[in-house]
């Protein structure tokens, strides 16, 4: 038999004395306070300290401050209403919670995996499509906007540079099988720490390149290149709306099934979910930049340079560390080790296909 959830509000008469006329109200809970509503009124009060009652007879009369009071009307539904907001509520419902997350732990091991690897990805896919490109630019220019304001600089680097580089960008783009509209957008760490030699991508087809980063790879335009190119593929893939809209419907998936009580639950997979579609982008993401790379005539070799500087960052080496200790299933980008195979692979060339 199917337990049926306390009601989220009751009706009841309120009465501001014991002489006055009753008004019919509704009455709920939010936020640690007891809400009370009707015509013409909109009480809120703590809910810590009221005198609930007990269950005597057919009646439920809640005493307030001052001499008002709220008279149940419907004392079916007030009962399982006031267990769940009243005294020991949050023991009981903690107790409850504990029955319904151990049934959904079950469900979720017995499908979930299935849907978290197929099926949100998908449907992501699909919804993504309705995703007008007007949206995902504003989210892009919002984002932006809000990195400008907390840890981004303008860049310092000489016009003559930033233009030279924007100019073979564009040209090397132009010579891809598919070409991606994309804007440079080229910043500073305020801090001078972070986010560092970094590049990025952002809903829209914004990618933004620090001057740290520039500076990293001075004398190997090649490598910048290819990062850039690495970030264009981001800009493809539309991966910052993907990883937006998956990671939306999976708060929702999982929020639905164990409820509210269980944030902390819902974290640990959100965490996962978010670190494992990461990894997957980043390769689509590298796939990109050996794409450009080999469409301008350069060997992915020249990415190497990129990890061989990473590695004098000590910033660079802890993160590789961390990853290594936690594992590969929480680690947001696949290690060194494997990018650098993959470009590697990339370098050589497919042994000609013989003739039967």
């Amino acid at each position: 038999m199917p337990l049926t959830p306390p009601p989220a509000s009751v009706r009841a008469d309120y009465r501001r004395s014991d002489s006055d006329p009753a008004q019919p109200v509704r009455v709920l809970s939010l936020n640690g306070q007891l809400l009370v509503q009707g015509d013409g009124l909109d009480l809120s009060l703590p809910l810590q300290g009221l005198q609930w009652p007990r269950r005597q007879g057919a009646q439920r009369r809640l005493a307030l401050p001052g001499g008002a009071s709220l008279t149940a009307t419907d004392p079916v539904a007030w009962d399982p209403w006031q267990r769940r907001v009243g005294p020991g509520a949050g023991w009981r419902e903690l107790r409850l919670a504990g029955l319904l997350t151990l049934v959904a732990l079950a469900l979720l091991a017995a499908v979930g995996w299935a849907g978290y690897r197929h099926g949100l990805p998908g449907l992501a896919g699909v919804l993504l499509q309705w995703v007008p490109p007007e949206l995902e630019q504003r989210i892009g220019r919002a984002t932006l906007e809000g990195m400008d304001a907390e840890s981004l600089a303008p860049s310092n680097l000489p016009d003559a540079r930033r233009q030279a580089l924007e100019a073979r960008v564009n040209a090397a783009v132009q010579r891809t099988p598919a070409p991606v509209n994309h804007r440079l957008e080229w910043r500073r760490s305020r801090d001078g720490k972070t986010p560092g030699p970094n590049a990025f991508a952002l809903p829209g087809g914004t990618v933004v390149v620090t001057d740290e980063l520039v500076q990293l790879l001075e004398g190997a335009d090649d490598a910048l290149l290819g990062v850039i190119g690495h970030e264009l593929g981001h800009v493809q893939h539309r991966h910052g709306m993907r990883l937006l809209t998956q990671t939306g419907l999976l708060a929702l998936a999982v929020g639905t099934v164990v409820g509210d009580y269980t944030s902390l639950i819902t974290g640990a997979p959100l965490l996962l979910a978010q670190s494992d579609y990461s990894r997957e982008f980043e390769r689509e993401a590298d796939d990109a930049a050996i794409t450009l790379l080999q469409a301008n005539g350069l060997s992915p070799l020249v990415m190497l340079t990129l990890f061989e500087r990473l590695a004098t960052l000590p910033e660079h080496r802890q993160a590789q560390e961390s990853a290594k200790g936690w594992g590969i299933a929480i680690a947001s980008h696949p290690p060194d080790e494997e990018r650098i195979a993959r470009f590697r692979a990339a370098a050589v060339p497919s042994p000609p296909v013989r003739a039967p």
